[in-house]
């Protein structure tokens, strides 16, 4: 079976950028810090909160989530 490539040949031209030269940290915050920004946020505060009622939770619930949609837009 013969090589579909010829190892032989030089590149004659890279299409994109080269990032050989950039620090391995910068590379590493910009990744991070586009997963930041992917990741799933959840409209309610961070805590414990205890609720006496099932009815109490669910409308401390629903403002929060109305709150993060109407914010959202």
């Amino acid at each position: 079976m013969a090589n579909v490539v010829n190892v032989e040949e030089t590149i004659g031209k890279t299409v994109g950028r080269d990032r050989t030269d950039e620090d391995p940290w910068v590379a590493y915050r910009r990744i991070a810090a586009s997963a930041r920004l992917l990741r799933p946020r959840l409209p309610y505060p961070r805590g414990v909160f205890r609720f006496k009622t099932l009815e109490e939770a669910h409308e401390w619930q629903q403002k929060h989530m109305l709150a993060a949609a109407t914010a959202a837009k």
